[in-house]
């Protein structure tokens, strides 16, 4: 899909991030508040809400959403689980995954200007991001709030502290 820029845009993040702070400041400051900015909002020129004034096109977004929501939580949970987190750890988990944000809009972006996506699916793409995205920040905090600090992690304690010699 012609991601070649996004991926050496991330590798020349990568290789800079071990040079001083001196160095990678003024990229940082100039990344995020200029360039990342300017995408989004490029983006957002794309998007046209009327569309989901349609019935059709407004069950399509819900049932994208919906399956969005559900494949993330579900996938973050069970992985979780198998990593013997607690229940709401697992759900703090999943719940975090569905932070989706910028990498879908980069996509749907480049499936637009290929032609791939049509623009009611640019669109609901990037609804379903921003909606994932705003979601995940109170769901991640609900299931933290019943998590215990150490609920089941002994075994993690005792072996942090047995490596630093504690």
């Amino acid at each position: 899909m012609h991601l070649e820029a996004v991926l050496g845009a991330l590798l020349a993040g990568i290789a800079c991030g071990r040079r001083p702070e001196r160095v990678v400041a003024p990229l940082r400051l100039v990344t995020t508040a200029v360039l990342a900015p300017v995408f989004l909002a490029s983006a957002g020129l794309h998007v046209d809400l009327r569309a989901l004034a349609s019935p059709g096109v407004a069950g399509v977004a819900v049932g994208v959403i919906a399956v969005a929501v559900v494949a993330k939580l579900l996938g973050g949970y069970l992985g979780a689980r198998l990593a013997r987190l607690s229940r709401w750890e697992s759900m703090a988990v999943g719940s975090g995954l569905n932070a989706r944000g910028v990498v879908e809009i980069i996509i749907a972006t480049t499936g637009l200007s290929l032609g791939i996506f049509s623009e009611e699916t640019y669109m609901i793409v990037v609804v379903m991001a921003v909606v994932t995205s705003v979601m995940a920040g109170p769901m991640v905090a609900a299931a933290a709030r019943r998590c215990r600090p150490d609920a089941g992690r002994s075994d993690l304690v005792g072996a942090e502290s047995a490596q630093h010699g504690t």
